[in-house]
């Protein structure tokens, strides 16, 4: 089903409220319009929602059913909410925001210290890989993957134009917030771990790039931007190796260096033994090792 628009009246409390938070909770990914008598309670029952777990997007309406004019008003805003604005809205947050911050404080970071970094924060959902290969659920707000993607452009573009400053993207991991209605899986402390790591390592220790600090991990690892080029062949043909885990990624590395060809029955066996997927091209006679975890 496309997205839609839903407008529900007295929706900031009693049986509104109620329609709005098993429709939002059936159907996130249509955008809602909460319509209260004043915009501080409609706020205030978001707030509610959000504490429920309702993670759809939601705006409020001010409206008041028995007078003409704010009838009026309801519409024109309801006009102007559409998909559209909610792009424009995220990406108005996550792309053109950043894009001001740095351009103004790049000149004073490049007067004040040689070791100048900038953070960005980003998404798992903005590794392409790891979305297109179904490792993670679809996005209940798919403008905010988007931007996410968009931001690591962003990154990626300011740091060949600024080579003296460190520019990091970074994933805090799925984190318990307002923004999810604290249903992540790590506390917020935890997701800052990785910003933390960056800021305070040494100079040079990390590159710019794409960073994540999971589970017990002292340091950071590199999170790719996308599917690597084939390093690695047989005598067949080139092979892919990519995976999340740089202990595993060193094992398998250091197993190809030794055994220099293979056969298909080795090829599997070694899947089994990294837990990964293996995908034999039909169109050529190369072989495609998905490490990806």
């Amino acid at each position: 089903m496309s997205p839609r628009i839903i407008l529900i009246t007295r929706a900031n409390r009693g049986i509104g409220f109620s329609i709005l938070q098993a429709l939002a909770t059936r159907s996130p990914s249509h955008h809602y319009l909460l319509a209260a008598r004043s915009t501080p309670n409609g706020e205030l029952a978001i707030q509610g929602l959000r504490k429920s777990g309702v993670q759809a997007e939601i705006d409020v309406v001010e409206l008041d059913v028995a007078n003409e004019s704010s009838i009026k008003a309801a519409e024109r805003k309801a006009r102007r909410s559409n998909i559209q604005e909610s792009y424009a809205q995220t990406f108005s947050t996550n792309i053109t925001g950043v894009a001001l911050m740095m351009i103004t404080f790049l000149p004073l970071m490049k007067e004040s210290s040689p070791d100048a970094q900038i953070i960005n924060i980003s998404s798992a959902r903005a590794f392409l890989h790891l979305s297109s290969t179904r490792n993670l659920p679809p996005s209940t707000v798919i403008s905010y993957s988007v931007s996410k993607t968009a931001l690591n452009a962003l990154t990626v573009e300011y740091a060949k134009a600024e080579p003296t400053i460190a520019f990091y993207a970074a994933i805090p991991g799925h984190c318990k917030t307002a923004f999810n209605g604290f249903k992540g899986t790590k506390d917020p402390l935890d997701g800052a771990r990785v910003v933390v790591e960056l800021v305070l390592a040494e100079k040079g220790k990390y590159e710019n790039g794409f960073w994540q600090l999971e589970g017990n991990e002292k340091e950071a690892s590199r999170v790719p931007w996308h599917i690597q080029k084939p390093k690695y062949v047989d005598n067949r043909g080139p092979w892919l190796i990519t995976h999340q885990s740089s202990v595993i990624m060193d094992f398998l590395i250091r197993f190809v260096q030794i055994h220099e060809t293979f056969r298909k029955p080795e090829i599997e066996a070694l899947a089994v033994l990294a837990d990964v997927n293996v995908e034999f091209l039909s169109y050529s006679e190369s072989v495609c090792f998905d490490f990806s975890g």
